[in-house]
């Protein structure tokens, strides 16, 4: 069944209206008709079933016929704060980490960074993540927030219940081992460097804010492989069910 996001307000009267891209994707790529039935969400975790009673050439009207919590959304809510790098390797991390489950996504300015932030940079990334939402049938669409400094990012350690960064030089305490060790949690940060990684003082002042270094094993991972990595294990560890 297609899944489209809309805009709570524009559930009306029991009834909710398509336009633009997403109509034309509708009666275009999935020649979608009149009596056919489509997922609606709200993107802050509600579904929507609902059956399609107009089409014309500027939109589509759907009629409401019940709604429902989404099944998709993981029980832990990850913020991601992930290093600015050049080319796609945000836009690859931001797309796979929703695809994942992700929270939350926050592109973090550090001493290695080598690329800087832009308005259509960031715009760029938050339709890749609405897209990848759309794609993976999330239940929300994770916010994208404005580049944050190193510093004001330790400020806002205190709102997780686990904060994490992954870091080449951590011997002692695996992913795996950390995790084990905070069962019992509903919010984690993951921090990921850019391509440079981070530096031994930045990494030191994330431990004396209360965080945790881990090692991702012996392999190095680039810096869009490593969200990957972390949040398909905190996902697996966390994941609702047996």
């Amino acid at each position: 069944m297609p899944r489209f996001f809309f805009d709570v307000t524009d559930l009306i009267e029991n009834t909710i209206v398509i336009r633009g891209d997403d109509h034309k994707h509708l009666i275009g790529a999935l020649r979608a008709r009149t009596g056919d039935c489509v997922t609606m969400c709200d993107g802050q975790g509600t579904d929507y079933e609902t059956q399609i009673i107009q089409i014309d050439d500027k939109q589509t009207v759907l009629s409401v016929q019940s709604s429902s919590a989404s099944f998709s959304e993981p029980n832990v809510k990850i913020t991601l704060f992930q290093g600015l790098s050049k080319g796609e390797r945000m836009e690859y991390a931001f797309q796979k980490a929703t695809e994942l489950g992700v929270h939350c996504c926050v592109p973090l300015l550090s001493s290695r960074c080598i690329a800087k932030p832009n308005d259509n940079k960031l715009r760029r990334l938050s339709t890749i993540v609405r897209e990848a939402a759309m794609q993976s049938c999330r239940g929300r669409i994770p916010e994208v927030m404005t580049p944050v400094s190193f510093k004001d990012m330790l400020s806002m350690f205190s709102t997780f219940d686990l904060v994490l960064i992954p870091f080449e030089n951590e011997k002692e305490l695996s992913l795996k081992k950390a995790l084990k060790m905070n069962s019992d949690i509903q919010s984690v940060a993951v921090i990921i460097g850019p391509e440079g990684g981070f530096s031994y003082e930045e990494v030191a002042a994330v431990l004396d804010a209360g965080g945790l270094s881990v090692t991702l094993g012996p392999r190095i991972l680039r810096t869009e492989t490593a969200p990957v990595a972390v949040i398909s294990n905190i996902i697996y560890e966390f994941e609702k069910g047996e």
